[in-house]
């Protein structure tokens, strides 16, 4: 990776040896970092291979890691944010402020490596070609400074920042062991970034495994295991739980009418309208077709129960009701709806099929009804 120095009267390369032996040609003082310090800071980096990471603390860890092993005075870490520079830690106060000016006034060496893609140096006060930098670097007592920007895959991820509280001629080794630690915390960075892309697609593809596509609502599969879920904790807490199944009357002549295409605008509509008529706490799903359930949980006491059920019912065929432009034509929605209520005595299967009992029953009374049975009493 390539330099840029601030306020030397030489090129890089004349501060810069090949080889040890070029360094003692120009009677350069080698500034040695540890090798069992870098090791164990290497090392350590390396632990979060096994933890569950993400990039705020390769980050932080870089920082800290950075401060320990490295013959600096102190370090600070910025992340990349988009276009921009974002403070995440740094080991000292001084160094903080420094940071954190950068992140205000994007502004600085860390913003220059980012927007350059390479190390930038500044061994004294003077060197520093941002002003305000420079102003906050006297008051705070650094008076050096080396910006390596993280890079992998083609864009800067952050950079680590190393400070010195004297005027520091910044060296090979300086540079070397600063690269290492960019180097192996940048791979865990690109590790975490791909992992929470492969998590994204994993969490992507379940959802869309079990939701329906055109709703956004739970699909059978997901309603099964929620209603199982209710009816185990329904035993534990003795209360009663309550499925609705809810099915448009008349659905078929709106496909036939107005084409399928208008028909999937009509259930995401009523998909939208029974969403918002139950609590936070229900759900609502889609079967099939016109065929909608809707699972209410923690309902007590038993005595209003049945009435809490119609008072649904009732919402749901208000809003239901409500006017829907299809094509120019205004359509108002009916619904049968069946409910079934138990105290968790039963199987998943039986609940359902007790409430698309009931909504056949409720059908044959005529569009807009609703019937309601109550289990195991």
């Amino acid at each position: 990776m390539s330099s840029v120095w601030f306020g030397a009267d030489r090129a890089p390369t004349d501060y810069l040896g090949d080889s040890a032996d070029g360094c003692k040609q120009r009677g350069r003082t080698t500034h040695t970092v540890a090798l069992d310090q870098l090791s164990q800071g290497v090392a350590e980096l390396a632990t979060l291979a096994a933890a569950d990471f993400d990039p705020h603390d390769v980050l932080h860890r870089l920082c800290e890691v950075a401060a320990q092993a490295l013959e600096v005075d102190g370090a600070g870490v910025m992340r990349a944010d988009g276009g921009t520079t974002t403070y995440v830690h740094a080991s000292s106060g001084g160094v903080k402020d420094l940071e954190m000016l950068q992140e205000v006034l994007q502004e600085g060496p860390c913003r220059d490596a980012l927007d350059s893609g390479r190390m930038i140096i500044a061994g004294t006060i003077q060197d520093m070609a941002w002003p305000a930098f420079q102003r906050m670097a006297t008051t705070v007592d650094l008076h050096a400074v080396l910006a390596v920007p993280l890079l992998s895959r083609g864009r800067a991820w952050g950079t680590l920042d190393l400070y010195w509280n004297s005027p520091h001629h910044i060296t090979d080794d300086d540079i070397a062991a600063a690269q290492l630690l960019a180097n192996v915390a940048v791979s865990f960075l690109v590790m975490s970034s791909d992992r929470a892309q492969l998590q994204a697609a994993h969490n992507d593809l379940r959802h869309r495994a079990l939701h329906d596509q055109l709703t956004g609502l739970a699909n059978r599969e997901l309603m099964h295991q929620h209603i199982d879920h209710a009816l185990a904790a329904a035993r534990r807490n003795d209360t009663l739980i309550a499925v609705l199944f809810v099915d448009l009357d008349d659905f078929k002549s709106i496909n036939d009418t107005f084409g399928h295409r208008a028909g999937d605008h009509v259930l995401a509509t009523a998909a939208q309208r029974l969403q918002s008529c139950i609590r936070e706490m229900d759900i609502a799903g889609r079967l099939a077709g016109d065929e909608f359930l809707i699972l209410c949980e923690n309902i007590t006491p038993l005595a209003t129960a049945i009435h809490s059920m119609q008072t649904l019912a009732h919402r749901i065929h208000q809003s239901l009701d409500q006017p829907l432009e299809v094509q120019g034509v205004e359509l108002r929605l009916r619904a049968s709806i069946g409910a079934s209520l138990t105290n968790g005595s039963t199987t998943v299967e039986a609940l359902i099929h007790h409430a698309d009992t009931a909504m056949y029953r409720a059908k044959t009374a005529g569009p807009g009804g609703t019937a309601i049975r109550l289990l195991d009493h």
